[in-house]
């Protein structure tokens, strides 16, 4: 958690533990990777798709965050609510 929260980071580092199979796995990192703005966009775009549907709305409403990855989150959202419900 350390290093995906860090500011300013790496970006290559970000993409090492976004690529990890230790950390990738976890829901709090895959948030936090997505949230910081020095996460390579694809890294981002990909971890994004695995998240919650009300944190891809959030995502989507962030202006703060790219807009490709805003606009990704906002389709994955809308995406997932299309979806019927078992």
């Amino acid at each position: 958690m350390r290093i995906a929260t860090a500011r300013p980071a790496v970006p290559a580092s970000l993409a090492c533990v976004a690529a990890h199979p230790r950390w990738s796995v976890r829901h709090a990192v895959k948030r936090a990777l997505v949230l910081n703005p020095s996460t390579p966009l694809a890294d981002a775009i990909r971890i994004a798709t695995t998240l919650r549907s009300q944190e891809l709305r959030e995502l989507a409403a962030d202006e703060s965050l790219p807009e490709p990855l805003r606009l990704h989150a906002a389709e994955v959202h809308a995406a997932a609510l299309r979806r019927p419900q078992a």
